[in-house]
């Protein structure tokens, strides 16, 4: 009894501080050229403007959507639109800490926590604005935390969760979803190949999960495509969202900075076509701290993080393998 009242009561402190954190974030920072034009946008939505139809975008509606539900309800502001991203803020660090404690344990949970934290504060405002990139995060982590529990128990709920998580994410951002979607498919057949059963039987099985995956996604994705055919906008809806990014990223291919960048003189200064949404921490504590920007020490740590993801996925690729 003692034990989980000393778990409870940790819990409880680590809410009440990422509580603290989020609402410290989701007061601050705005970004007129991308938060101002998607809160505009939602507004005219709700003057009965149609997205893709009548307002050009290449983004999944998701966030347009919610927002413009949320000024139905509330008087439009800034501050209004921050709730939903609080919530979506909290709930991130939930499933990741419920992801990772599967996986290995509740200490591993914590730290997990306590990193994203940190990086929610260097990544400021970009997590705690309203945007369409942590929702469909939010969501994709959610179809994770669904599937692995789908591994452990064989639950058909899970596995339409899971899909419903997918949906959720493609509708949010679409090329968040599909990723996710590939990998989900891909660890089902991980999964069902693992159980050595007979080759037709492991078809039927991938196929099953498959179906039971789409349904999950279909309940999302369904109503909305439908909304705007509906509104004459399923053309437009098909080109803005699926064509235009393919050319969008014939065009805007950003390769990551080489690691001869920390040599640079001033290595960010000299790549700002290799970097976008940067970080705003690096120029204020370059601001506060003069030294820091004499030895270009947060440039260069900014370049380091670009290439801790891809030495995170070798190094858990190779421990999978």
């Amino acid at each position: 009894m003692t034990r989980a009242v000393g778990r409870r009561s940790i819990a409880a402190l680590i809410f009440l501080f990422l509580l603290v954190l989020g609402l410290s974030l989701c007061r601050r920072g705005i970004l007129l050229s991308d938060e101002g034009f998607l809160l505009l946008e939602a507004l005219d939505m709700l003057q009965g403007k149609v997205l893709y139809r009548d307002m050009d975008a290449f983004v999944a509606p998701g966030t347009w959507l919610l927002m413009a539900g949320v000024f139905s309800i509330v008087e439009p502001s800034v501050l209004a639109s921050r709730l939903p991203v609080l919530v979506c803020f909290l709930a991130t660090f939930g499933l990741a800490y419920r992801i990772v404690a599967r996986l290995g344990s509740p200490g591993y949970g914590i730290f997990c926590v306590v990193l994203l934290a940190l990086a929610s504060v260097w990544a400021f405002p970009f997590w705690t604005f309203a945007w369409y990139s942590p929702f469909s995060i939010l969501f994709v982590l959610l179809a994770l935390e669904r599937l692995l529990a789908w591994q452990q128990s064989r639950r058909t709920s899970a596995l339409l969760a899971t899909g419903l998580g997918l949906g959720l994410a493609f509708v949010f951002k679409q090329n968040y979803g599909a990723y996710a979607a590939a990998g989900s498919v891909l660890l089902v057949l991980a999964t069902r190949a693992e159980e050595h059963g007979p080759a037709g039987r492991l078809l039927r099985d991938v196929l099953a999960d498959a179906l039971r995956l789409g349904a999950g996604a279909a309940c999302v994705a369904l109503p909305v495509i439908g909304y705007f055919v509906l509104q004459g906008a399923g053309a437009a809806f098909v080109d803005r969202l699926l064509l235009h990014p393919l050319e969008f990223l014939a065009r805007a291919d950003i390769p990551y900075p080489s690691l001869a960048t920390l040599l640079a003189a001033e290595p960010l200064r000299e790549n700002t076509e290799r970097l976008t949404y940067l970080a705003f921490l690096p120029n204020r504590l370059d601001v506060a701290i003069p030294v820091l920007h004499e030895l270009g020490l947060v440039e260069r740590l900014h370049v380091l993080l670009y290439w801790l993801p891809p030495l995170v996925f070798t190094v858990g690729s190779w421990r999978g393998l």
